[in-house]
Parts: structure tokens; C-alpha cells; sequence
């Protein structure tokens, strides 16, 4: 597929996102309760110092088992029915609203985007971990090199979750992929691809952060001035992943198609 096919699944992708009904109902619910759980854990830390004689660090487990749980959760289950609504129309809406249900499907979505994780941070860091070893032999390398070392494999690691991220449209569309099919189908295009759902995710939150410095200058109320902020941010957030799947998803398909 070359680049022009690209850019020319953005409007499609801009259809299925900006269409009313589908937007509504594909964020109403994870949006609130997104924006509710934000607001809990600034009211709610996940760390606090307990009143002890000596200061001491607590965990707020029940607020961090949300956050890190219930988060993705909701994120990723938004992710797989935008793309579901993708390949097989709107038989997927069979309610107003739509509610994240754990199921066999999900579960497998839910897996293998921590497999895509994990496997990429992996790589990246044995990679780092390859090129310090060799620079070793030949200059004395800074005391920190862990430190640098470490965020250098963050830094790469986007670069393999884009060649893996076929896998998820691939299980929403039920034809699993192996990680070497997904590798060679975005071999030529993955550069493209990642400034592309780089900027579905920085746009949206861009806007989201100048609408709540907007509504900041005039608003006076700091409670409610931090749900808006939250919401802004969740909506921004959730807009963006919606934007990023679809487009996944019509990539999928065309690339698909064409192996």
C-alpha cells in the first residue's frame, strides 16, 4: 500500500469518528466513569503520608487497583468495539449506550495489547542493551547509563508496538495474526502509520488542554474547575484512541486484502 492510500483512509476515519450517534454511544459511559475515577484520585491520592511519628508513604490500594484496572479497561474496550463497528457494521450496537462486558474476545484484545507492550519494551532494551555493550569496548560510558539506557528503550519501543499493532484489528476482525505476519504487513508503511496515530492522539489532547485553560481563566469554582479538566481530558483521550482504532481498522482491511 503506498503513502497516498495512507492519507486517503483519513476521511473515512474522520466519518466513522465524527458521526453523532456512534461518538455518543461509544463514549458515553466510559467517558463518565473515566472522568469520575480522575476526579476520586485527586481527592483520593493513590500515594498519601500516614500520621504516624514518622512519616510515613501509603498505598490507597483501592484507588490504585481502579486506576490501573479499571483504566485500561474501559480504553481498550472502546478501542475493540470502534473497530468491531468498523468491520461489521452497526449489528455490534445493540444498545444505546455501550457498556465494557469482559468476554472471551476482550479478553484476548486485552492480552495480546499487553503482549504488543511488553514484547516491544523487550526488544527496544536487549537493542539498547546491545549497543552499550559494543560502545564498552571502545569509550568510557557515564555512570547513569542505566538511567539513559532505560529511557532510551521507551523511546524506541513505539517504533515496534506500531510493526505489532496489527495483531489488534486482526483479533477485533477475528483472523488472528502472528507477530512475523504483523511485522512484514507494515514493513513499508509504518513510518507514515505512526505519524499518523501520533497525531490523532496529540491533536485531541491539545485542544483538550487549551479548552481547559480557557475555562480556567473565567471559572473560579477549583472543584468544578477539576471535574471539567477531567472530563476535557478523558473525552480528549478517548476521542483520540477512537481515532487511532478506526483508522487501524480500515488499515487492517486494505492491507489485509492485499497479502
Amino acid at each position: 500500500m503506498n503513502k497516498i492510500g495512507l492519507f486517503a483512509l483519513i476521511k473515512p476515519t474522520m466519518a466513522f469518528a465524527f458521526n453523532k450517534d456512534r461518538l455518543i454511544f461509544l463514549m458515553a459511559f466510559p467517558v463518565l466513569v473515566l472522568t469520575g475515577l480522575m476526579t476520586a484520585s485527586y481527592f483520593y491520592p493513590l500515594f498519601y503520608l500516614a500520621e504516624t511519628v514518622v512519616p510515613e508513604v501509603r498505598v490507597n490500594y483501592y484507588m490504585l487497583f481502579s486506576v490501573v484496572v479499571l483504566g485500561p479497561f474501559c480504553i481498550l474496550s472502546v478501542m475493540l468495539k470502534t473497530q468491531l463497528l468498523v468491520f461489521f457494521g452497526e449489528d455490534e450496537r445493540q444498545s444505546k449506550i455501550f457498556l465494557p462486558k469482559p468476554d472471551k474476545k476482550s479478553a484476548g484484545y486485552f492480552l495480546v495489547s499487553l503482549k504488543i507492550i511488553l514484547l516491544s519494551l523487550l526488544i527496544s532494551t536487549l537493542i539498547v542493551l546491545t549497543v552499550i555493550a559494543i560502545a564498552r569496548q571502545f569509550v568510557a560510558l557515564p555512570e547513569r547509563i542505566g538511567m539513559y539506557a532505560l529511557g532510551a528503550s521507551v523511546l524506541i519501543s513505539p517504533y515496534f508496538i506500531v510493526r505489532f499493532l496489527f495483531k489488534l484489528p486482526a483479533i477485533a476482525a477475528g483472523q488472528p495474526l502472528g507477530w512475523i505476519e504483523s511485522w512484514q504487513m507494515s514493513r513499508q508503511i509504518n513510518l507514515v502509520m505512526a505519524v499518523l496515530l501520533s497525531l490523532f492522539f496529540v491533536v485531541p489532547m491539545l485542544l483538550s488542554v487549551n479548552l481547559y485553560v480557557f475555562v480556567r481563566g473565567f471559572l473560579h469554582n477549583e472543584q468544578l474547575t477539576i471535574v471539567l479538566g477531567n472530563f476535557f481530558v478523558m473525552f480528549a483521550l478517548l476521542f483520540a484512541c477512537i481515532l487511532q482504532a478506526a483508522y487501524c481498522g480500515y488499515l487492517y482491511s486494505q492491507v489485509s486484502s492485499k497479502v
